[in-house]
């Protein structure tokens, strides 16, 4: 493979001996940072392979493999820019060995929504197994938004480290307090109120989506102080009713917020009860779509 510019890993454990004539070695806590397509190509040719094919894939399929001592993590981050500079990467691309971003995939395995790290790592789905993936940068925006209840960030900076750029999010959003549970219940309340997501690839949500996703949280708060994440999965499950009409009582109090006094507070300090969910008044069939609603007065 002369124009193949083989696989980089980086490990914190690499073998003690390794030398010209070893055929086989173990390693601990691999991780490819550079080559990863190079690795699947590698995969379906052996597995699609004849006996015989094999023995010549054996022989002669020979791939140069770059080996080097981790551990330092901004060494690793640059190690991954520089060694991805020949293709098209994104940000969230150079923390797909980051520890917390491990914990959250394998924490999404007990689900049947899984952790996109990297871009198509998922090539072939379980089989018999109803699987969605959804990547890290639509997990990453609806967590924001719900579970830390962030408004007017830039989606830009989500994979960025406040280190490097003082607008960085990534330290914000992916540390040891976030978990996948709350990054799911995020999930499926924006798919509930009818934000169209796909389960791959990018979205976006604007300044007035932010804030509307975050209303909802600061309000549900108030009803279930104690085992959110419980409470709301039940309500997305047994009776969406209540969550309905909580967007659209949000819709009628937002037009009694005075023009120049700053939205987010008005909700916070809001008394509220189910009592104002049971309000015949409050017309399911009526709802508006509630990104419709905030996308003019408050995506500036």
């Amino acid at each position: 493979m002369y124009f193949n510019n083989g696989i980089t890993a980086i490990t914190n454990l690499p073998p003690r001996k390794i030398n010209a004539t070893a055929k086989q070695i173990d390693m601990t806590g691999l991780q490819i940072i550079n080559g990863a397509q190079t690795v699947y190509s590698i995969y379906q040719a052996y597995k699609n392979a004849k006996n015989g094919e094999k023995n010549v894939i054996n022989d002669y399929a020979l791939i140069r493999f770059h080996l080097i001592q981790g551990g330092n993590r901004d060494f690793e981050l640059d190690l991954a820019r520089f060694t991805n500079q020949q293709n098209p990467t994104e940000p969230r691309d150079f923390w797909a060995y980051d520890e917390v971003q491990i914990r959250l995939q394998n924490e999404s395995f007990k689900t049947n929504y899984w952790y996109e790290i990297r871009r198509g790592e998922f090539r072939e789905k379980p089989e018999n197994e109803d699987v969605s993936i959804v990547s890290n940068q639509i997990f990453a925006q609806v967590y924001a938004s719900f579970v830390l209840k962030l408004y007017q960030f830039d989606e830009a900076y989500l994979f960025i480290s406040n280190k490097n750029e003082n607008r960085g999010l990534y330290e914000t959003i992916f540390n040891h307090k976030t978990t996948f549970d709350d990054m799911l219940l995020a999930y499926k309340m924006l798919r509930f109120l009818n934000y169209k997501l796909p389960y791959e690839g990018n979205m976006s949500l604007n300044a007035g989506e932010q804030m509307d996703f975050a209303i909802h949280r600061i309000l549900l708060e108030k009803l279930y102080p104690t085992n959110f994440n419980a409470h709301v999965n039940l309500l997305l499950e047994k009776n969406q009713k209540y969550l309905k009409r909580l967007s659209v009582f949000i819709v009628k109090e937002h037009e009694n917020i005075p023009p120049d006094y700053p939205t987010e507070i008005h909700f916070a300090s809001l008394s509220f009860s189910f009592k104002d969910l049971e309000d015949d008044s409050l017309d399911d069939s009526s709802i508006l779509p509630f990104r419709t609603y905030f996308r003019t007065p408050l995506a500036g």
